[in-house]
């Protein structure tokens, strides 16, 4: 919408906007495992959650501005910054639920198995052993 609207551009340059978008997020992704290892998530999430309300808050002023090559140019820009601040928001808690689907999936594996009220030998072996005996003690 702003791409050919606000910008007059061609449809085919909404693809360039995402494709700088894409790329943005994509670097970032790429940089964060060793970022993630000098600083902790939360500052790199807050850090880039305050870089992202900067940057939209800078994508207002531009788009309220009379479109040229230059505030093109800066909207690309901007999408990109978009991209890269998006990405190290998301990405770290992405990867920490990631991390803990496991255990949480087989918790509740056993959860359900107690309100079902099945209890027998057969539904202690494997990940809800340690839980179904120490309900039964």
């Amino acid at each position: 919408m702003i791409v050919r609207d606000h910008f007059d551009r061609p449809a085919g340059a909404v693809s360039l906007a995402l494709a700088a978008y894409g790329a943005g997020s994509i670097l970032t992704a790429l940089a964060l495992p060793r970022l993630l290892r000098r600083f902790n998530d939360r500052t790199v999430m807050l850090l880039a959650a305050f870089a992202l309300s900067l940057i939209l808050a800078a994508v207002a002023v531009l788009t309220a501005r009379t479109p040229s090559t230059g505030t093109w140019a800066a909207a690309l820009a901007a999408w990109a910054a978009i991209g890269a601040a998006s990405s190290a928001v998301l990405t770290p808690g992405a990867q920490f639920s990631l991390s803990h689907t496991s255990p949480s999936r087989h918790t509740g594996t056993c959860a359900f198995g107690f309100a079902a009220g099945d209890t027998d030998d057969a539904s202690s072996a494997g990940p809800c052993a340690g839980i179904t005996r120490s309900v039964r003690a």
